[in-house]
């Protein structure tokens, strides 16, 4: 469970909904876009008290299913979220047994080696991919290729098997 709640942290540090969405440049009203970005950088608001003032400030402004969709978009995602990190978890134990099995092999070469590795990582999530390499202490280098490493492999991003 903790490792599920770890997988979240970034998403859920994050305000709860964005600031400056689409839909506040129809309403032609500064004090509309001032006040709504006052609600959702309110780090003091629960997301309950949150909804409920973004709820108000709909009313008041005429933007109640754009807030409405918001709301059931922002639902979406994080249950998405959840998902996936959860099954991101679930699945982690055999592909780190597998990376270990191929890493402590004494009959392959380095490069079937790093032919399978990558094959294992090429068919990971990349939320796998990530817990795997940091398992094995393989930094993923975020400054090159997107924060992408190719696994460790290649394109002189040290840290390879």
């Amino acid at each position: 469970m903790k490792l599920h709640l770890l997988l979240l942290l970034p998403a859920l540090s994050a305000s709860f909904y964005p600031e400056n969405v689409a839909f506040l440049s129809s309403i032609n009203s500064p004090q509309a876009t001032t006040d709504y970005n006052q609600i959702v950088t309110n780090q003091q608001l629960t997301r309950t008290q949150m909804e409920q003032q973004l709820g108000q400030w709909a009313t008041k402004y005429g933007a109640t299913s754009q807030i409405q969709q918001l709301i059931t978009a922002r639902a979406t995602m994080l249950k998405s979220m959840a998902d996936t990190a959860t099954s991101d978890a679930q699945n982690l134990p055999s592909l780190i047994q597998k990376m270990y099995g191929v890493a402590s092999s004494g009959s392959l070469t380095g490069s079937q080696m790093e032919s399978q590795m990558r094959q294992m990582l090429d068919s990971a999530t990349a939320g796998q991919k990530k817990m795997a390499m940091a398992a094995f202490g393989i930094e993923l280098n975020p400054g090159s290729n997107n924060g992408n490493n190719n696994g460790g492999f290649g394109n002189n991003n040290n840290g390879g098997f």
